[in-house]
């Protein structure tokens, strides 16, 4: 291996480490001199650091790079060395935002699945009663969905410098950022836990800090429904990126959750739950051929699934989404304005606004799917 070689090994080496954000603690002239010794150069060195020639000018550009990272870290006083993860673009691509189905080509939020650390729900009087949702994962994946839209009717503008949005938005924490996140609903005054059945609204009237609203969180291998003491913990779950540093950000970007998959919910357009008995019955509403596309496209999703939303009858990948979405649209349904993937039946003994309706819903790591309400 000739010189150049060796110290361009070590350079890349070094930056990999570096933006993989593993811990280094620096030594600059230790480093270069290392470098130095490794190439096997056998001719005599300058200043006992680098030989002369070519090579002097990789070292002079590996100790420029060492101490730039050096000095950074010590302006932040943080040792060992981090990237940070503010400036940083993480892996994943990012996906603008979407309401209804993914552009073609964009790539699911991966892993498929994940574990629910807590998620909320509410409308909340700090962001004027608009009523907001999010889920955050154990893998660092925070999701969540805004309607923009308070009680009054004013819409939010909720990103700062970016677009304002109802789709569905993943952003990724770091490990602390995901244990912030969760001591900070704990500190809230958590009490009367209580373990959440299949039959359970996670949301209620009267909790302070929301017009209405609900808290699930993770309690050893169990998800619990837990109320809090302090109003200011909706806004702060609702808003993390007011309060959380820095280091707890992954990846804070406003990109889109692309899902793995999509729910086929149906729904009778009142406030009464639908049952299993009920949801089968609007489902055969569809005709024979609709019927038959959709149990050809199902996959199979993981036991208890549809506890999270009963509406719900089958899952189906994103692909066939867009072919069964395409085939509603050609049907006798009609689409519901300002909703995309919704279409009324037409039931003739009902009136129009309670005509039960079948939809496409995103569906989360968990398995929950994220509704167009509120």
């Amino acid at each position: 291996m000739n010189e150049r070689t060796a110290i361009e090994l070590r350079v890349a080496a070094l930056i990999r480490a570096y933006a993989d954000r593993a811990p280094t603690d620096v030594d600059p002239m230790a480093m270069a001199r290392r470098a130095a010794g490794g190439s096997g150069h056998t001719t005599p060195a300058w200043f006992g650091v680098m030989p002369p020639g070519r090579g002097l000018v990789f070292a002079l550009v590996l100790i420029a790079l060492l101490v730039s990272i050096l000095s950074g870290a010590l302006i932040s006083g943080a040792l060992p060395l981090h990237r940070d993860p503010v400036q940083i673009l993480a892996d994943r691509a990012f996906v603008e935002p979407f309401v209804g189905l993914p552009p073609e080509g964009a790539t699911p939020s991966t892993p498929e699945t994940g574990e629910l650390v807590l998620s909320f729900g509410g409308r909340v009087h700090s962001l004027g009663l608009d009523f907001h949702r999010m889920w955050l994962y154990a893998d660092g994946r925070l999701i969540w969905k805004s309607n923009l839209e308070g009680a009054t009717g004013v819409r939010k503008l909720r990103f700062g410098e970016s677009e304002p949005t109802t789709g569905v938005i993943e952003q990724h924490l770091t490990p602390e950022g995901v244990e912030l996140l969760r001591s900070a609903a704990i500190a809230a005054g958590l009490h009367d836990r209580q373990p959440l059945g299949p039959a359970d609204d996670p949301t209620d009237w009267g909790r302070p800090g929301v017009l209405w609203g609900g808290l699930v969180m993770r309690d050893g291998g169990r998800l619990v429904q837990a109320e809090w003491s302090d109003p200011a913990l909706p806004g702060r779950l609702a808003v993390p990126a007011s309060w959380l540093p820095a280091s707890a950000w992954e990846d804070r970007r406003i990109s889109a959750y692309v899902p793995s998959r999509y729910a086929v919910c149906v729904d009778n357009a009142t406030d009464r739950p639908v049952s299993e008995r009920e949801r089968a019955r609007i489902f055969d509403l569809l005709t024979r051929p609709m019927k038959e596309l959709i149990r050809s496209r199902a996959i199979e999703p993981k036991p208890g699934w549809n506890d999270h939303d009963p509406r719900c009858t089958h899952q189906v990948s994103t692909d066939d989404a867009r072919v069964i979405a395409a085939t509603l649209e050609d049907s006798r349904l009609r689409r519901e304005p300002g909703t995309p993937l919704r279409y009324r039946f037409a039931v003739d003994e009902l009136p129009a606004d309670r005509q039960p309706f079948i939809e496409l819903l995103s569906v989360l790591p968990d398995g929950g799917v994220v509704c167009d309400c509120g």
